[in-house]
């Protein structure tokens, strides 16, 4: 991680539309291994963070899921709010 701090570059932002974002970058790459990509969202969440650095996280969980999935299979994306008290 780079050093310096990272707070400064945080925004507010669509955890949804950042999901989508991804999710259609990575859908070419993982119809060319015969995988499908699902997302299901039961509601938008805003938040706040690095955007680029939540979406690389995205990124790389989907890009190994639809690696290693088998052909012909669909790897389902979710995301939840969970509100802790």
């Amino acid at each position: 991680m780079e050093e310096g701090d990272l707070s400064k570059d945080y925004e507010f932002f669509s955890m949804q539309k950042s999901l989508q974002e991804v999710l259609q970058f990575m859908k070419v790459t993982a119809q060319a291994v015969g995988v499908s990509i699902k997302q299901f969202n039961k509601e938008d969440v805003i938040i706040n963070s690095n955007k680029s650095k939540v979406q690389q996280v995205v990124m790389n969980l989907v890009s190994n899921a639809t690696n290693f999935a088998p052909p012909n299979t669909t790897v389902e994306v979710k995301s939840a709010y969970n509100k802790q008290t």
